[in-house]
């Protein structure tokens, strides 16, 4: 519970304090070398928290890991939309978590950022490629070295800035030699059902003024 509890302050802490953010774009098919993402110590004050949805990960091999995610939504002061993800790895995991990866961002731009734990993976220090996009852009991957997120630990909380203005659900999943996927948010530029039915309402109460405008 403190866990949870830790991770929601968190990301309550970074989404009402000052910061500022500089463009780290990775475009599809490409990757982002060890030092190339951004450390920053909070969004933009103001933003604005749109969605957010947390639970437990299990790996698809039991007891391989396991753990308590946080993946949310914010629009920031530029008017788009920010996916921002935090987890940690159960005390009684057997392996460490090698890599994340976030779906689907296809025709989208993203700009990686993360927000250091003090017991946190810093993927700017690195060996290799801190993070890579599929070629057709639908996934984003960080990576960690060979020691990874371990057992008991508390992942950097990883960020997707994007020049989305709308989401829909998505993906987040979790890899080792196993893996464990779980639902999150990603853009779109098509409005969900409930943006149709808001805007249908709309529509229809101002269709009813007019007409009693007109009867009188």
């Amino acid at each position: 519970m403190q866990i949870r509890n830790t991770l929601t302050a968190g990301l309550l802490a970074f989404a009402l304090s000052a910061g500022s953010l500089l463009a780290t774009p990775i475009a599809p098919g490409g990757n982002i070398p060890a030092g190339g993402v951004n450390s920053i110590a909070s969004l933009f004050a103001g933003d604005l928290l749109l969605a957010s949805t947390s639970g437990m990960f299990n790996s698809a091999v039991a007891g391989d890991f396991s753990g308590y995610y946080t993946a949310s939504v914010y629009r920031n002061s530029s008017g788009t939309l920010d996916f921002v993800y935090s987890y940690n790895s159960d005390s009684n995991s057997r392996h460490s978590i090698q890599s994340v990866t976030m779906s689907n961002f296809a025709g989208f731009t993203t700009d990686l950022y993360f927000i250091a734990t003090l017991a946190g993976i810093d993927p700017a220090i690195l060996s290799g490629n801190a993070a890579t996009r599929s070629s057709d852009g639908q996934n984003v991957k960080f990576l960690y070295d060979t020691t990874g997120v371990a057992a008991g630990q508390t992942a950097d909380t990883l960020i997707i800035r994007t020049n989305a203005t709308l989401y829909t659900a998505g993906t987040f999943t979790f890899q080792n030699g196993s893996t464990s996927t779980v639902t999150a948010y990603s853009p779109t530029n098509v409005p969900e059902p409930a943006t149709y039915a808001l805007i249908g309402s709309s529509l229809a109460a101002l269709g009813l003024i007019r007409r009693r405008r007109t009867n009188n």
